[in-house]
């Protein structure tokens, strides 16, 4: 999920549904009292279930999304297998989005999916740059929880023959015990009313139906989550990426962030379920520390893997086209920095640049550098598995430890009252700059839609060599 405006020319036959703030859905069950944010193909609403009164997220597809959507399919297996063998439940399953309700809506631009799930709070993502201690940087004890918590999540999602397919910050998120609960006033204390703004055409000619009379800025979530880094408790959500194992062979392209990108998606080979083993192992260095290992430009992204742990495998270094762009003929890097350890990244992300001054004990930043070795392997065949990073050393010996029981529903009231203090913030923000993010943020989108389009366009077949996963 994205923070920002959506890409506001989805908006149209095939596109989002124009949602108002104060409408209700599903045969008025569902409220809309606040936006949440939006991904290329959804917005997503701050919804009260008025039968269960309780708080929820309504995620509204768009019209040209399957009726058979296969998120919702992944999803329902994933929530139908934590309530299975009660007694032998999966530690992860904790950790993993679950599905309320769904059903069908009609409106101008067709017909819509509605999906709803519990209330999460803000993205890893943006909750670590609102960080008010350091932002930009979780206390250590919380990013080793957060990790360990990722882990577990991925470990029982492979467990169910699912391949994430999409596990970054933007869709792991913070919850936010007792939110679920508190009215529609004290939501609008706590993060601000709903900041609209109109919707005009370029060509200055009336707006149809198809397009709503004002967008939406999400919800400063994030100012709450911070409340309970310190304690945090996570779970992963976003499947409309995801995939089943067993179709992993006709699997053609990763949408996954470039630099979170493992690199057979780049060479076009077996997508199996380690491609999510490369991409845990970058979201966790970022997670750790301060930024992230890799670029999001993919010809760099590629020579930076070459930089960081060596050389490709021969018959990926023979089609790749740019290499020369690089690198010498004989291997030796034109312009980039000569070869920089994986430790040497490591004590680079923020956590003390000498081994003197790091956070991380020697013993501790040793486990986790093998660790790291292990994801973050070419070869998928012989990269670890989830289950394996569980029990990894570093794991069972550093990261299991920090995990904490969430906080007390009650604590909310408490936790809440500290985030008054940001009401008037939202009220002085000056209209024309956020006018201006919402723009970039929709260009922005609008970008990573057609690349998407273009990436679904093109016809892979798997390698020979995919038949040995």
């Amino acid at each position: 999920m994205e923070e920002g405006a959506e890409w506001l020319e989805g908006y149209q036959s095939g596109g989002f549904h124009p949602t108002l703030l104060g409408e209700y859905y599903h045969e008025g069950r569902y409220k809309v009292i606040h936006k949440l944010g939006h991904g290329s193909y959804s917005t997503v609403w701050l919804a009260c279930d008025t039968v269960d009164r309780k708080n929820v997220a309504l995620k509204i597809l768009s019209a040209d999304r399957p009726s058979r959507n296969r998120e919702t399919e992944i999803m329902r297996l994933l929530t139908s297998e934590k309530t299975k063998d009660q007694g032998k439940k999966h530690p992860g399953s904790a950790y993993v989005l679950s599905i309320l309700d769904e059903f069908f809506i009609e409106g101008p631009n067709g017909k819509h999916l509605c999906v709803v799930t519990p209330l999460a709070g803000g993205s890893v993502s943006f909750s670590k740059e609102c960080a008010r201690e350091s932002p930009g940087k979780f206390p250590l004890s919380a990013s080793r929880s957060i990790v360990a918590q990722i882990a577990l999540g991925l470990e029982y999602i492979h467990s169910c023959g699912i391949v994430h397919g999409d596990l970054h910050c933007n869709n792991i998120f913070l919850e936010i015990p007792g939110l679920d609960t508190v009215s529609e006033t004290e939501i609008y204390s706590y993060i601000g009313e709903p900041r609209k703004f109109p919707i005009e055409r370029v060509d200055d000619l009336l707006l149809g139906p198809e397009t709503p009379a004002y967008y939406v800025l999400p919800a400063m979530i994030e100012l709450i989550s911070d409340e309970t880094v310190h304690n945090p408790k996570i779970v992963i959500g976003d499947f409309g990426e995801a995939y089943f194992s067993t179709d992993a062979r006709d699997r053609g392209y990763l949408n996954t962030p470039i630099k979170l990108r493992p690199p057979e998606a780049f060479f076009n080979e077996y997508l199996g379920a380690k491609v999510d083993v490369w991409t845990l192992a970058c979201t966790a260095f970022e997670i750790l520390g301060t930024h992230g290992l890799f670029t999001e430009e993919e010809d760099l992204c590629i020579a930076e893997m070459i930089n960081h742990l060596g050389p490709l495998p021969e018959r990926w270094w023979e089609t790749w086209e740019a290499k020369d762009e690089f690198f010498y003929p004989s291997g030796a890097p034109r312009d980039i920095p000569q070869f920089k350890s994986l430790a040497e990244h490591m004590l680079a992300m923020g956590r003390g640049q000498t081994p003197e001054a790091s956070e991380f004990s020697k013993d501790e930043f040793i486990a986790l550098e093998i660790l790291f070795k292990k994801m973050l392997t070419y070869e998928s065949v012989d990269r670890i598995t989830s289950s394996e990073v569980v029990a990894s050393d570093w794991m069972q010996n550093w990261a299991v430890g920090d995990l904490a029981e969430p906080a007390p529903r009650q604590a909310l009231q408490a936790l809440l009252e500290g985030c008054r203090e940001f009401g008037p913030i939202f009220k002085e923000q000056d209209k024309k700059f956020l006018a201006k993010v919402a723009k970039m943020k929709a260009q922005k989108a609008r970008a990573k839609w057609t690349e998407r389009q273009e990436n679904k366009a093109e016809v892979r077949e798997p390698p020979d060599e995919a038949s040995s996963h």
